[in-house]
């Protein structure tokens, strides 16, 4: 999953540290980062420690339901349907 325009980073990860299962974050070159442990352990990160704005970040779910998850997370965040996926340029692979 890509997404841009993150504004709000401490609840955007407050949200992935709490993923069921492994989150990965896929930069430029397709290597992966792993960012949460899943089944419910600690993360790897300080996510609340990390602010500012994230222009764009690709994350590979290895559980569907988390995916699910921040994509709902996202579009319930910004009141909006499927067309905030379209203008903000979130895209679920």
């Amino acid at each position: 999953m890509k997404v841009y325009n993150i504004r709000n980073t401490q609840k955007f990860f407050e949200k992935l540290s709490a993923s069921k299962g492994i989150v990965e974050l896929v930069d430029r070159n397709g290597a992966r980062l792993q960012l949460t442990q899943g089944q419910g352990r600690a993360c790897l990160f300080p996510f609340p420690q990390i602010y500012g704005e994230i222009k764009e970040m690709e994350l590979c779910f290895h559980c569907s339901e988390d995916c699910h998850e921040i994509l709902s997370y996202l579009l319930n965040s910004h009141n909006q349907t499927a067309s905030y996926m379209a203008d903000h340029n979130v895209i679920v692979q």
